[in-house]
């Protein structure tokens, strides 16, 4: 018994451990550090649930001899950036990940608010629809992508939000009445993944036309489906001093 439990557990820890490797993007290094944890919450689509804001300073390195084209994360004041899907996955002690529940975000928000707004007609608006037009420019639009020369960086601050993670405990300071709220990790590390398709889009232009489209001024970094996929290395769950 004590012998199978044991081969189970190894089984898992190398299984969750090939699925990392298999993800990371050789062209790419994204590393980063928590800044801070907040409370979150929104009345847009749900009743209030207990989410949890995560501050993150990230950095994306160009691993290789070519410029290469990445789309910048959501800004933190949410104005421009990345329209796919941005998320968090913990490491638990035994190496393992869990994904974060995250509330919509990039285009998933957009449709769910699609399907809330019609027309007089009664059909819905595309929220795609934009955003296609931007793939279809000439050059890679700066409010949304970045350019890494052969060897550089960029970097940025973003925030995703999630539903675990973290749990919220209250303390007391130098006087009864000092009363303040901290938020401690419930995991030792996370990674970040950010991921779009535009296979199922309408219209012509795709990630893999803006590809070759722009491929004079760089690389548009997709996998091999022609997909965006950048994820993180391990990032400590600590707060930043």
């Amino acid at each position: 018994m004590i012998a199978k439990l044991f081969i189970a557990v190894v089984c898992l820890t190398f299984t969750g451990t090939m699925s990392v490797m298999c993800q990371n993007d050789a062209r790419i290094h994204l590393s980063g550090t928590v800044m801070s944890v907040k409370p979150w919450s929104n009345y847009e689509f749900d009743s209030p649930k207990e989410r949890y804001q995560v501050m993150l300073s990230l950095q994306f390195k160009n691993l290789t001899d070519r410029t290469l084209i990445i789309f910048k994360p959501l800004s933190s004041e949410g104005a421009w950036g990345f329209w796919g899907q941005s998320r968090l996955s913990f490491i638990d002690a035994i190496g393992v990940e869990q994904p974060a529940e995250s509330f919509p975000d990039g285009i998933q928000a957009e449709h769910m608010r699609a399907l809330q707004m019609r027309y007089p007609s009664g059909r819905t608006y595309d929220p795609r629809t934009g955003y296609l037009t931007i793939l279809d420019a000439p050059e890679p639009d700066t409010k949304y992508f970045a350019l890494l020369s052969p060897g550089g960086y960029y970097q940025c601050i973003t925030s995703i939000v999630v539903e675990k993670g973290y749990k919220t405990e209250q303390r007391t300071g130098k006087s009864p009445d000092d009363k303040f709220t901290i938020f401690v990790p419930e995991f030792r590390e996370l990674k970040v993944r950010y991921t779009l398709s535009t296979r199922q889009w309408p219209g012509n232009a795709d990630l893999r036309s803006a590809r070759r489209k722009w491929k004079d001024l760089g690389e548009l970094v997709l996998d091999s489906d022609g997909d965006y996929k950048v994820e993180s290395a391990s990032i400590p769950n600590i707060l930043a001093p």
